[in-house]
């Protein structure tokens, strides 16, 4: 992976993404007390995601992977991060629905399980008032 990465072209993006998500799976795998290989993987996981979102040609699933990976295993610190993410999102009707999840995510990791209604309801609102949405399709 990491020589396809390094040729920059057409399939280094994708190739960073599955990198990503093996390093995720294997710091799931390390024991809690690995302390220093989890953030040796957590690190390097990081540095991927930071260099996907700042490519120009990134993805929703960049956005939103990079956020729920910073909730997971980000600390306070992060949350200035997530909120960037977490506008990139919302700027476009294309990531709406991934604004949505991410919201959502944060506020259960946040402990207010309660927020996912209002959260969805707010979105179907605003998508009816852009007619992004019809009634029939937000029922």
């Amino acid at each position: 992976f990491r020589e396809l990465i390094n040729e920059r072209n057409s399939r280094s993006n994708d190739a960073s993404r599955v990198l990503a998500q093996l390093l995720v799976e294997q710091v799931k795998a390390l024991p809690e007390s690995d302390v220093e290989n989890r953030n040796q993987l957590l690190g390097k996981t990081r540095t991927i995601y930071e260099s996907l979102v700042a490519d120009s040609s990134s993805q929703v699933t960049d956005l939103l992977r990079f956020g729920v990976f910073l909730l997971e295993y980000g600390d306070a610190k992060d949350s200035t991060r997530i909120d960037q993410l977490q506008k990139e999102l919302e700027s476009s009707s294309d990531s709406m629905v991934s604004a949505i999840d991410l919201s959502i995510r944060r506020a259960n990791h946040e402990g207010d399980d309660k927020a996912a209604i209002p959260l969805v309801e707010e979105w179907a609102n605003k998508a009816k008032r852009d007619g992004e949405l019809t009634d029939d399709q937000i029922a």
